[in-house]
């Protein structure tokens, strides 16, 4: 999956090995099933998300309402 994401990168810029090893080396991918909650509002993430493959739909409570 780093693969995709370095292929993405590479449509803007080339990478060099060393920076390709990088990528590889810090990213960590996971695959997440549909209703699968990433942030819960109010949360504080530092975390990254890059979608690879499908959608994310974000939702925003207002009061009792999505």
């Amino acid at each position: 999956m780093a693969q995709l994401l370095i292929d993405h990168f590479e449509k803007f810029a080339p990478l060099t090995e060393a920076e390709k090893a990088a990528i590889i080396n810090s990213v960590t991918t996971f695959t997440a099933k549909k209703g699968t909650l990433l942030i819960k509002e109010g949360a504080l993430k530092a975390d990254t998300y890059f979608v690879l493959n499908g959608l994310v739909r974000q939702f925003k409570a207002v009061g009792d309402e999505e």
